[in-house]
């Protein structure tokens, strides 16, 4: 059902997911990730900035306990 979905479709799903999974804010979230918070709603709204791509993933795994393969390449649910 999911297989069809472009990673970066998988990871947004997956961010909101993960937040709401552990009910942490989007304000607690932004502050743990080190972004701004409308920069977390942008990425739970499909929109990611082109410097967060490189610069954030790794910090994310991190965050949420998940390798950077399954945040972007398994449908969490």
């Amino acid at each position: 059902m999911f297989n069809n979905q472009e990673p970066e479709e998988i990871f947004t799903h997956n961010m909101l997911y993960l937040r709401k999974e552990r009910h942490w804010s989007q304000k607690e979230t932004a502050k743990k990730l080190g972004i701004g918070i409308l920069t977390l709603r942008r990425i739970e709204k499909g929109i990611l900035p082109k410097w967060f791509r490189s610069s954030k993933i790794f910090t994310i795994s991190e965050v949420f306990d998940i390798s950077v393969h399954d945040l972007f390449y398994t449908f969490l649910q």
